[in-house]
């Protein structure tokens, strides 16, 4: 009679050793490459937006960023490092905790502890996973609820409070990034497969215990699944009330992006309305090499990873074909996202598909380990993968450190030393933008002038944003046209040039006739 597998054992009694490793060196590499403050680096623009509205509790760019904002308040407290470098230091510990997470899934899944390394690592030193690890965006964090997510999901199967954990994740998730949304089925999949098996035991009890003349558990075992999926539901729920951040604090902050107090205009930013234009909107000529860029990107595992992923998928094709199914269906939803979404960034949107083909590579692994007779042979392939992997992490970190990276603070610094008394700082670029709010709201930087980006004064609520900070400014709409014409203005009007000359950038400034 063919024995049956036992379901693997909770990682706490298995291998916290190999758990904190997984963590640890993702980790202490990216604290090794961290930029000491903000970064332009790696399509790290927003930077200077989220750190504003989280220390001040205002609200970011759509769609709001409701779970980033709120815990990167609390990075913002920590009595180490400046500011900014705080929020770089939340970007390395949610993905090292993400690379943490993805080994306890490989572990449930392979129960190598070697195997469940090397999805960790793999993901961890992908060059486009590092490159977002180390500067402030909300696409670490996000990773993390990603791999957290996967994790619950296979922890399903063990009751119904890991049900309600995955539904309140997935609910917060999204206030890290909507695209969470791509990986519903993937989860599902995994959720209905775990599902599945304790049916499948629970028929097997029946079936003994009805031999034996005693009481099934349950009659009907789909009466198990409208509980579980009520569960999920009203956990999600409540995972989504993180939103209601947006209302509370409109207003009240530095920065409010569009008007969340009324539900037209809550509805308006968390659908990011504003970017709506950019949707499936590059032009065909553009799509075959944008096909081949983001291929690149995917490339970054190196072909070690990529063939481990290869053997990954095969096996998951065996045993789970619900589970590729799902996987397939994100998949394909992420990357079609990264290659119709017209932005210079969009390959950010391919972030989470590290973090599935990492799971694939540790089973992929897991299974080459096994078909192999001798366990030196096993020893010397396990051990040859995790030091190619770690030695191309350190090249990585050589290759995309940013440890000297000081152009954005050498840009705000030298602008504000230029700023003449009462100065208004016409600006063009979210960079110049953001950075400039970075310094005069979150550092208290020449509290005596005030920063306008021409486009945003075009929004009633970016108007209202300037008066709340400046009183005094009631005719926002009318300073570029003033500019333009080199108008008088009580005040000195000066423009941010977008040229930069060895990193010392020039204000065009119109002196008043006051001053």
């Amino acid at each position: 009679m063919k024995r049956e597998k036992s379901p693997p054992p909770p990682l706490c009694s298995s291998a916290p050793l190999h758990a904190a490793l997984a963590f640890a060196i993702p980790f202490l590499a990216y604290l090794l490459t961290l930029p000491p403050g903000l970064t332009w680096a790696y399509q790290g623009a927003d930077g200077g937006d989220l750190i504003t509205a989280a220390c001040t509790l205002g609200i970011p760019h759509p769609p709001g960023y409701p779970t980033y904002t709120l815990l990167g308040w609390l990075f913002c407290q920590l009595p180490a490092g400046s500011i900014a470098w705080r929020f770089n230091l939340l970007s390395a510990a949610a993905t090292a905790g993400a690379a943490g997470l993805l080994f306890a899934v490989a572990f449930r899944l392979t129960r190598s502890r070697t195997a469940s390394l090397v999805a960790a690592w793999s993901f961890a030193a992908a060059p486009l996973v590092w490159s977002q690890a180390i500067i402030t965006e909300v696409y670490a964090l996000n990773l993390f609820f990603v791999a957290l997510l996967l994790w619950l999901a296979c922890r399903a199967g063990e009751g119904r409070r890991y049900v309600a954990a995955l539904g309140l994740a997935s609910g917060l998730a999204m206030g890290t990034h909507l695209t969470t949304l791509f990986l519903l089925p993937t989860l599902g999949a995994i959720v209905n497969c775990q599902l599945s098996i304790i049916n499948y035991q629970l028929s097997i009890v029946n079936y003994q215990l009805s031999i034996s003349n005693l009481q099934p558990l349950t009659p009907n075992s789909r009466l198990r699944l409208l509980p579980t999926f009520l569960s999920l539901g009203f956990s999600f729920l409540v995972g989504l009330l993180v939103f209601g951040y947006l209302p509370l604090r409109a207003g009240r902050g530095a920065v409010t992006w569009g008007e969340p107090e009324t539900w037209r205009g809550f509805w308006a930013l968390v659908t990011g309305q504003i970017y709506r234009p950019n949707l499936f909107a590059i032009p065909p000529e553009a799509i075959a090499p944008r096909l081949l860029a983001l291929a690149g990107y995917l490339s970054g595992m190196g072909v070690v990873g990529l063939a481990l992923a290869g053997l990954g998928l095969r096996w998951v094709w065996r045993r789970r074909r619900g589970i590729l199914a799902g996987g397939t269906l994100s998949a394909a939803a992420y990357a079609l996202y990264a290659l119709g979404y017209k932005t210079a960034d969009s390959f950010v949107y391919l972030l989470p598909l590290f973090a599935l083909l990492g799971v694939c590579a540790g089973a992929g692994l897991a299974d080459l380990l096994a078909s192999l007779p001798a366990p030196r042979w096993r020893r010397g392939i396990a051990g040859g993968v995790l030091a190619l992997l770690l030695t191309m992490g350190a090249a990585q970190g050589a290759r995309l450190s940013l440890r000297g990276d000081r152009t954005a603070e050498s840009f705000w610094q030298g602008v504000l030393s230029q700023a003449p008394p009462r100065a208004i700082l016409l600006t063009t670029r979210d960079r110049h933008t953001f950075a400039l709010w970075y310094a005069h709201f979150v550092l208290r930087e020449r509290p005596d002038v005030a920063i306008i980006d021409v486009r945003l004064a075009g929004y009633p609520w970016g108007r209202a944003d300037i008066r709340r900070a400046d009183p005094a400014l009631t005719d926002v709409e009318s300073l570029p046209e003033i500019f333009a014409r080199r108008g008088d203005y009580p005040r000195p009007l000066c423009a941010v040039l977008e040229a930069e000359t060895e990193r010392v950038w020039q204000l065009d400034c119109l002196t008043s006739s006051d001053d």
